[in-house]
């Protein structure tokens, strides 16, 4: 068993707002308004509004896509957050994490807060944890050169703050962790400029 990766998901599940300092909790909630905005601001964009017709409104109803009126369910309004939150180029970054780990993390989290009824300590407790475990991931592995940091190490951070918000205890976060780290994808940072799949991969 990896220690490092159970200690990780130890203090995912441990954390607990009031025994961080209040210059933290002030900075995670700008970060979570900051993402909310940017996801709101996408939200209109033709890429958005096609895939969430082409998806159509959820009899379940469990969380919202931001800007618009119908409710989805929760990993397709995760999806969709998360599209139009990175469509307009202005999500947050973090060069300590070396990449945008809000964006890769609040659309998920909001999903099932929304849909389990999380109160607003809830999900900035999660935001940290998670946003917390996908640096420290970051900063603990190494992309090939060319590689985008979207959908590697966000990917298992974006589990952790979710299954934190379901209040999963460190060993159920640690099997988490492993399934989410084998849905990583390792898109070639040219890929959107070119118009390719994610999956393509060519250094011309």
């Amino acid at each position: 068993m990896n220690s490092s990766l159970l200690n990780l998901c130890r203090f995912a599940s441990e954390l607990s707002l009031d025994r961080l300092p209040s210059e933290i909790v002030a900075r995670s909630r700008l970060v979570l308004l900051d993402t909310l905005g940017v996801i709101v601001g996408g939200s209109p964009s033709e890429e958005v509004s096609k895939l969430a017709q082409h998806i159509g409104g959820s009899e379940r109803n469990e969380a919202s896509c931001l800007g618009r009126l119908f409710k989805y369910a929760a990993p397709n309004a995760a999806m969709l957050n998360g599209i139009a939150g990175s469509s307009l180029e202005f999500e947050e970054g973090n060069s300590g994490a070396f990449g945008h780990p809000a964006i890769q993390l609040v659309p998920s989290i909001i999903a099932q807060s929304e849909k389990s009824g999380a109160a607003g300590e809830e999900v900035l407790t999660a935001l940290v944890a998670g946003y917390e475990c996908a640096t420290r991931l970051s900063r603990a592995s190494s992309l090939r050169q060319g590689m985008h940091p979207n959908g590697t190490w966000g990917t298992i951070g974006a589990a952790l703050g979710t299954g934190r918000i379901c209040r999963r205890r460190e060993q159920d976060l640690f099997g988490i962790a492993n399934i989410a780290a084998s849905f990583a994808i390792t898109p070639y940072v040219k890929n959107s400029f070119a118009g390719w799949n994610i999956a393509s991969y060519s250094q011309a």
